[in-house]
């Protein structure tokens, strides 16, 4: 398993009725987050964008700008492996993507199992990702 298994996310997110283009920009500009690669992000995030995470305690915290977003974001992939996330719900429409998940994962920290839950609000202005809000909890 790699570090980041968006597999099956990613075919959930891609048969949900929506704009195909916002569905491959998220998905596109995740994957390569994931991967260490920020040039999507650089492509797909407004100039502007904001990232708030709420309930995730090793994450939680707001940004603000395209090289801030990147940077939390690198982050916060790099501190767990074996991450799996389940899609649960997909809620689309035009400027928006609400997606709820499940996902497991490790801490690289201390190596210990976490599961938890997450609603994570995807807000886009054109073909440009602007906000992202997540909410979750630790199960």
């Amino acid at each position: 398993m790699t570090d980041h298994d968006f597999t099956a996310a990613a075919a959930a997110i891609q048969n949900t009725k929506g704009p195909k283009l916002q569905q491959e920009i998220l998905m596109t500009t995740l994957n390569a987050l994931a991967a260490g690669d920020p040039g999507p992000a650089e492509l797909n995030l407004a100039d502007d964008v904001e990232l708030h995470i709420h309930g995730s305690v090793h994450f939680d915290g707001s940004w603000r700008g395209k090289r801030a977003v990147i940077a939390a974001a690198q982050k916060n992939y790099a501190s767990v492996t074996n991450q799996k996330p389940e899609v649960l719900a997909i809620i689309q429409q035009e400027g928006a993507i609400a997606v709820r998940i499940r996902e497991t994962g490790v801490l690289k920290t201390d190596s210990s199992r976490y599961t938890a839950e997450a609603i994570l609000w995807y807000t886009f202005e054109g073909a440009k990702i602007k906000r992202v809000d997540q909410f979750a909890r630790l199960l």
